[in-house]
């Protein structure tokens, strides 16, 4: 191949160039409408940024990568800022996407904040809307300033959840509930007890409280499941149990453990905008 060929520049890309554009759309998998709904949205409140990952054809004029910016252009009706580059040699779509991403953590450490894995994932399901079905995706400035903004206040508590508990015994979607109960109650002890409760079945005093049958009842289904081979994780273990929590600071006596159908925590969530 002749590098020479492969030209780029930054231009603003019109929706009216993004429908011309993807008529040669014939070389990408299936988009996800669901992914363009997201950027269009960040496009929307204006905090699309420029990126070095191009919008890109081969000498063909085939593009093989930015099909969902283009369909989000289209969708949020706004021109938006674009790197693109031509004249890619025949086989370069084969080349994309097949290194290793980023996770966010490593892309927010790399921007000057910095925050584990865990305490990232742990944030991500705590402003995560209740009725998704799996966790939000953080692939913007929009979402990555929340996370750090909710990190911020959370932090401390995260911390000393992480040091009540034994290695990685509990997930992050786990762990995500116990945050959000630590945060309603802002007690470590309260939160110390809960914890203690969801490992060995009775708080830290080795007594019971009538309000702790909920959280026994997680801690027995819990237990099940690892003796099934199946660790409590996503957006449905991150309701069940954070609903056990809300139950458990409430004092509510039940012998059934089930997700509420709205969050507890929403109030809470909703000021980290």
């Amino acid at each position: 191949m002749n590098p020479d060929l492969v030209k780029a520049q930054v231009m603003y890309v019109t929706p009216e160039m993004a429908t011309q554009w993807l008529r040669s759309n014939t070389a990408n998998r299936k988009p996800s409408q669901a992914a363009v709904k997201r950027w269009a949205e960040i496009m929307k409140a204006h905090s699309w940024k420029l990126c070095s990952d191009a919008i890109a054809f081969d000498v063909n004029g085939v593009l093989i990568n930015g099909q969902h910016r283009l369909m989000a252009v289209i969708q949020a009706n706004m021109s938006q800022p674009f790197l693109v580059a031509y004249n890619f040699p025949d086989g370069s779509k084969e080349a994309c996407d097949i290194g290793k991403k980023r996770q966010l953590h490593e892309i927010l450490t790399i921007g000057g904040y910095e925050i584990s894995q865990l305490h990232a994932a742990v944030c991500k399901f705590l402003l995560t809307p209740w009725d998704q079905t799996g966790v939000m995706v953080a692939d913007h400035d929009l979402h990555r300033n929340r996370i750090k903004r909710l990190h911020t206040t959370l932090k401390d508590k995260i911390a000393f959840i992480e040091s009540c508990l034994n290695g990685k015994e509990f997930t992050s979607a786990e762990i995500a509930a116990i945050t959000a109960y630590a945060e309603f109650v802002d007690d470590e002890a309260a939160t110390a007890d809960f914890i203690n409760l969801l490992q060995h079945g009775v708080r830290a005093d080795n007594t019971r409280q009538p309000g702790d049958i909920a959280t026994v009842r997680y801690r027995e289904y819990r237990l099940t499941q690892l003796a099934k081979g199946h660790r409590n994780v996503g957006m449905k273990a991150y309701r069940l149990l954070t609903s056990v929590a809300f139950k458990h600071a409430s004092e509510e006596p039940v012998r059934r453990i089930s997700p509420l159908g709205t969050n507890p925590f929403e109030e809470f969530s909703e000021t980290i905008k």
